[in-house]
């Protein structure tokens, strides 16, 4: 993945771009891990990588203060899907002044393991009354917004992180009754492949290569 090595070498020579999407609380955070001495939330690499396709794409900042209006408790939900070899999709939902949920989402022309591209196609609407009970339903029957924000670390016998170099990142950002809450899994499955999916589904675009 080319952009994605440029945007590594960059990192460690210091110069990640610093306009990053997220809180800086996230940069911090680590996860406990079987083993070690645990796993980041987020690291610079990452935060430039996620953050560049969703300027791309003019994404909001999710993470700073309450969201003025909810619904049923979501105040603005967010996937970032970032598959390595296809277009980036980018779908949030969010609570309107009415009590409903209104639908962004964005296509870029470009590959999540690449560079971002431009807004390629984008649609933007209400959803109805039962879009929304099916959505909130989901998010409840799950629990998928208590899940740890990052897995466990992946080890090798020898104890080593295992290298991971194409797939897709699922991204879940919301922000609440609960606060702010970021998951990042890689080629999901679960909970955060559930609800990608359903986000992904509202938008009426489909997919062959899903992974």
């Amino acid at each position: 993945m080319r952009a994605v090595a440029i945007l590594l070498a960059s990192c460690l020579l210091g110069s990640c771009a610093s306009a990053s999407h997220f809180p800086p609380s996230l940069l911090a955070a680590v996860e406990p891990c079987s083993y070690g001495d645990g796993v980041p939330v987020m690291d610079d690499f990452r935060s430039d990588w996620y953050s560049s396709h969703l300027r791309a794409a003019g994404e909001p900042r999710l993470g700073q203060g309450a969201p003025a209006y909810q619904t049923g408790g979501v105040g603005v939900l967010r996937l970032t899907w970032l598959r390595s070899f296809d277009a980036p999709v980018i779908v949030r939902v969010e609570a309107t002044t009415d009590h409903r949920l209104k639908l962004v989402g964005k296509e870029l022309s470009g590959a999540g393991g690449y560079e971002p591209g431009r807004v390629a196609r984008k649609v933007e609407r209400l959803l109805s009354a039962d879009e929304t009970a099916h959505l909130t339903a989901l998010l409840a029957d799950t629990r998928v917004l208590d899940l740890p924000p990052v897995e466990d670390c992946p080890a090798q016998a020898d104890g080593s992180i295992i290298g991971r170099a194409d797939g897709a990142r699922w991204i879940i950002e919301a922000n609440g009754s609960d606060g702010y809450r970021f998951i990042d899994r890689w080629s999901a499955e679960g909970p955060v492949r559930a609800l990608g999916l359903r986000l992904i589904g509202l938008t009426g675009w489909t997919y062959d290569r899903i992974y």
